[in-house]
């Protein structure tokens, strides 16, 4: 992201409170889905990456 990013959220009405609330939420929930990725955390039917049980 560059400054012309920010000016364009600007462009469409956003002041800086909102685009710095918007990038801490986009960056927080970067940060647990990359988390819960490397733990191998998965919900009912949905498998991560090498964490599938071979036996099912």
């Amino acid at each position: 992201m560059g400054a012309w990013d920010a000016e364009k959220l600007r462009d469409k009405g956003l002041d800086d409170g909102e685009i710095l609330e918007a990038n801490q939420i986009i960056g927080y929930f970067n940060y647990v889905n990359r988390c819960l990725n490397g733990l191998g955390v998965t919900i009912e039917n949905d498998i991560v990456g090498f964490y599938a049980n071979p036996d099912e």
